[in-house]
């Protein structure tokens, strides 16, 4: 895909999502599930526009994703993904920036081949070890105090 300069100016917002999201690749959204499946409220966006309960009542057919979107006997057949760890967060906020730019200017795009591209840049920035000194120093610094409990070294030692 070709993607235009102006995605260079998007700001990164490191607090607009979490860990554990899932994104739908037939509908584009990112969005919150409970441990029964549910959609939390407020939490399903396309982009970085939240979707209303009557948008998600007319995708989903109310607020919950059955099973079968989860499970997959192959990859190209599974309907969702998690979003699970730390590394995850820039890739989150690099695919809502892509898709909130393409939706605002109404230019087509395959979100699978959006998450392809997002996750082979994160994983090429990832294999240099730049996002994980990034994330640790952005992450573990920042909440020492957490981590000084439980591990009992110097966060100094990190950075």
């Amino acid at each position: 895909l070709w993607y235009p300069r102006e995605l260079e100016n998007m700001a990164y917002d490191p607090d607009f999502f979490v860990r554990g999201l899932h994104f739908d690749f037939s509908t584009n959204i990112l969005l919150k599930m409970d441990a029964f499946c549910n959609i939390q409220k407020g939490t399903a966006h396309r982009g970085k526009k939240i979707l209303s309960e009557d948008d998600i009542n007319s995708i989903y057919n109310g607020h919950h994703i059955p099973q079968h979107y989860l499970k997959f006997s192959s990859l190209e057949s599974k309907r969702m993904g998690q979003l699970l760890d730390l590394f995850s967060l820039p890739e989150i906020g690099l695919l809502s920036n892509v898709i909130e730019y393409f939706e605002n200017n109404s230019i087509p795009y395959n979100s699978l081949s959006i998450l392809h591209d997002v996750r082979t840049a994160t994983g090429q920035i990832h294999s240099t070890g730049e996002m994980h000194h990034a994330i640790l120093k952005n992450t573990v610094i920042q909440e020492c105090d957490i981590y000084w409990e439980k591990i009992g070294k110097s966060c100094s030692t990190v950075s």
